[in-house]
């Protein structure tokens, strides 16, 4: 198991990065559907909608983290599965983002190993909360793909 918290507090920490790796997830998904306009413009909505600045930081934080964790991970042969992040107000009301993974060793293989979780899998997680000692999905998701 690896757990991740992180402090939303800070908006424009690494917002260069979280940028490139919105769009490299755009474009390796765009490059899945390359006759298929209508899939490609629905795949370019919803990351145009985690790069708008209108939105808010756990939702760019629930795409970006699970992304980075399974390819890294998996390029290091350990097959991946992200559950779903739980946003929170920690102390001082501090807005805050728990992360959960399952990582696996795989079998030797000369390749990088490969999760059952797709990166449409991760990117559609659902957002949770937890508040009053109960964990509950929150109202507001981030779109979904469905393709």
């Amino acid at each position: 198991m690896l757990l991740l918290i992180f402090n939303l507090r800070e908006r424009k920490y690494c917002k260069g990065a979280l940028t490139k790796v919105i769009d490299k997830i755009k474009k390796e998904l765009s490059g899945f559907y390359v006759r298929d306009e209508s899939a490609k413009k629905h795949i370019y909505q919803v990351m145009d909608w985690y790069k708008a600045y209108s939105t808010e930081e756990m939702y760019r934080q629930k795409l970006f983290t699970p992304y980075f964790i399974k390819t890294t991970a998996e390029d290091y042969g350990f097959v991946v599965h992200a559950y779903s992040p739980i946003f929170y107000k920690g102390f001082n009301n501090s807005p805050m983002i728990h992360f959960a993974f399952k990582l696996m060793p795989e079998e030797e293989s000369p390749t990088k190993a490969v999760s059952m979780q797709t990166i449409v899998d991760v990117i559609n997680l659902n957002l949770k909360e937890a508040a009053k000692g109960k964990v509950f999905l929150r109202k507001k998701q981030a779109p979904a793909l469905n393709i």
